[in-house]
């Protein structure tokens, strides 16, 4: 059963109105950044957070952009997300490569074993720290620095 979290940030809209004012790749751009600096915080805490026996967890743990078409919020030009790479192929029906398909089951747990949250609580002890480093990102691209 996937479960999802969702963090909700007000003044977005308004913001928009300005960053558009200073050109549509600007605005792409600064976006990907922001959230990919946000995204890369929870990462490192995540990493931090996950229980580890051999390693592969935590080094399966990754941030990815996903693209405008595929955001689920509206009128985003792009995200990014801390996720655990699931695996590279499927051949004969299972998975091979490099890849973690037992993270949920280390998150959420099983009837056999206690849940070990990583994710949400990475998320959770830096949803301030991610918004004021998207904040910093935003606030330099409009006063002009780089």
């Amino acid at each position: 059963m996937a479960r999802s979290s969702r963090v909700e940030v007000s003044g977005l809209r308004e913001l928009g109105v300005r960053l558009q004012a200073l050109g549509a790749d600007m605005t792409k751009d600064t976006a990907r950044k922001a959230t990919g600096v946000a995204a890369g915080i929870v990462e490192e805490t995540a990493k931090a957070l996950v229980p580890v026996r051999t390693g592969l967890l935590r080094s399966q743990i990754i941030t990815k952009r996903i693209p405008a078409g595929q955001a689920a919020s509206e009128g985003a030009t792009s995200l990014h997300i801390v996720t655990v790479r699931q695996g590279t192929k499927r051949r004969k029906g299972k998975l091979s490569g490099v890849g973690a398909p037992h993270a949920n089951l280390i998150e959420f747990g099983t009837v056999h074993s206690a849940a070990q949250p990583f994710l949400r609580p990475a998320l959770d002890q830096n949803v301030s720290r991610a918004i004021e480093a998207m904040a910093t990102v935003v606030r330099n691209r409009v006063m002009g620095a780089k």
